[in-house]
């Protein structure tokens, strides 16, 4: 943890790790001809650098983990050990520009002043809006260019809802490397026999059966995104796997299944942005981790105690509602009129 009130914390610890086991005991002969850098801040002023170096190295795996930038993290820290040490880093700064250099390993982290705007969350919603247009437009190109408009709309409209705007810190690192000097040449290696990164890994925990557990976190394993699929399939083929058992003289047309589409592809899509995702961040899959790394699939006590009554309960209250009413009637109705327009062909 950098101490000085010159320095920019987060620059300098992009450019970590250092290899703590070539540490000695302080001597006052390692300050000729450097430049030192003391500790200049107080108890206060540590106690937030230290909240934002575990946010800044915690926040990217939590991402990844949970599959989304939408994390709002809130850090707690406790008594704080000052243990003083010097270390070896070049320092160039030029304007807004920062640049700092691993004295041992070699290692560079570079850094303006200036925050980005993150920008990742639009994917989604984006890609949702080009595959209805597309299968839209393959029936008829206006048809699909006006979907694309309406249904832009709605995905983007419930993507961003509760995101405020979210700024990063950009910060640009080399890989771990490994710096050798034999006489007057210097040797940098990236990404080979590099020093072990001693920083505690994040862990995530679950309450399973009364008692609190480590555990790894999927959202979208094989299995959900099999069964998801599976059922988006039988939904909008509704209509053709009903009548084909009912096709006795075998003169049924298949083609009258586009009025369907025309309702169940676009259901489908709103249906899983405003209740499917929600569900899927609500009730993850969790498989427990071991002290041997072993994993075993597990349910939260939260998903455990959820009782049959309790999803009847969200399901009529779901029911209750009067757009939802309507959408159910009018999707039964075309139910019925396109299994009988298969069945009957004009």
């Amino acid at each position: 943890m950098n101490t000085s009130k010159q320095l920019d914390n987060l620059v300098l610890d992009a450019m970590e790790p250092f290899e703590w086991t070539a540490s000695r005991p302080f001597e006052f002969s390692f300050l000729a001809g450097q430049r030192v850098k003391l500790s200049d801040i107080g108890a206060k002023a540590l106690k937030k650098r230290v909240l934002e170096e575990v946010e800044a190295g915690f926040r990217p795996e939590a991402e990844k983990e949970l599959q989304t930038t939408g994390i709002i993290m809130r850090m707690q820290a406790g008594n704080i050990l000052r243990l003083p040490a010097l270390l070896p880093v070049y320092v160039l700064s030029l304007g807004p520009v920062l640049a700092v250099v691993n004295g041992q390993t070699g290692r560079v982290a570079v850094s303006r002043e200036k925050e980005e705007k993150v920008l990742s969350w639009l994917i989604e919603p984006t890609l949702l809006t080009l595959l209805v247009g597309g299968l839209l437009a393959l029936w008829e190109p206006y048809v699909g260019l006006m979907s694309m408009v309406v249904f832009g709309l709605i995905f983007f409209t419930a993507f961003s809802d509760g995101r405020g705007e979210e700024w990063r810190r950009v910060i640009f690192k080399t890989k771990k490397s490994r710096a050798e000097r034999v006489q007057s040449k210097l040797t940098v290696t990236e990404g080979e026999n590099t020093i072990e990164d001693t920083t505690p890994q994040a862990v995530f925990t679950e309450p399973v059966n009364g008692e609190t557990v480590p555990v790894k976190i999927a959202f979208y394993p094989p299995g959900r995104i099999f069964k998801t699929l599976l059922l988006l399939l039988v939904f909008n083929f509704l209509p053709a796997i009903l009548a084909f058992p009912l096709d006795i003289e075998g003169t049924a047309d298949y083609s009258y299944l586009a009025v369907w589409l025309v309702l169940s592809v676009p259901a489908s899509l709103i249906f899983w942005v405003a209740v499917g995702r929600i569900r899927v961040y609500n009730h993850p899959i969790l498989h427990r981790v071991f002290p041997d790394g072993k994993l075993e699939r597990v349910k939260s006590d939260q998903d455990r105690n959820v009782s049959f009554f309790t999803r009847l309960k969200e399901f009529k209250e779901l029911a209750a509602c009067g757009p939802i009413l309507f959408i159910l009637g009018v999707s039964f109705f075309m139910l019925v009129g396109t299994i009988a327009a298969i069945l009957i062909p004009e």
